[in-house]
């Protein structure tokens, strides 16, 4: 590969496409691991209200996030074609169920509009990173899957801390 090609790839990203609910979705494809057909999920004991539940993958256990409410969808009804996004993060693996994945596109970086051109539309402008601009559809947002990870450790965090009996909180 020459130089002026090697450069025009570092200037380009990837994304998949998915739908959740009623609408499309985008994720940096750096955060996907992989994508795997929909499975039983397992309901996981205390866990906090955003985990659905926990899949075994090939004998590793990974926690499924239930990020509807966050995005302000509802998901669309069970069927076949519903995926589990397997994603990554350097210190965490959890997947995401969706109700279809479509693509992936390797896109010039400029087809990426900033976050502030991302449509204010309440609490889910908080989990949108971006948006992917195309000429043949309308853009998508970019989920901003560190964030949505901060926060439902957050609220994990928070949730034992709530139910930890006051004589035992701040002992280790």
């Amino acid at each position: 590969m020459n130089q002026a090609s090697s450069a025009g790839e570092a200037n380009r990203r990837d994304f998949l496409y998915f739908d959740l609910g009623p609408a499309a979705w985008a994720v940096d494809l750096d955060w996907v691991r992989e994508v795997v057909a929909s499975q039983r999920i397992e309901p996981m004991p205390n866990a906090a209200p955003r985990i659905a539940g926990m899949i075994n993958l090939r004998g590793e256990i990974i926690p499924v996030l239930a990020i509807e409410e966050l995005l302000e969808v509802e998901a669309g009804p069970a069927h076949p074609r519903r995926k589990i996004l397997v994603l990554q993060g350097p210190e965490w693996v959890s997947g995401i169920l969706v109700d279809a994945v479509h693509r992936i596109e390797h896109l010039p970086a400029d087809a990426v509009a900033a976050p502030e051109e991302a449509p204010a539309d309440g609490r889910s402008a908080r989990f949108v990173q971006g948006l992917v601009r195309r000429e043949d559809a309308d853009p998508v947002p970019i989920l901003d899957i560190g964030r949505i990870i901060e926060v439902v450790q957050s609220e994990r965090t928070q949730e034992v801390d709530s139910r930890t009996p006051p004589h035992a909180q701040g002992v280790a």
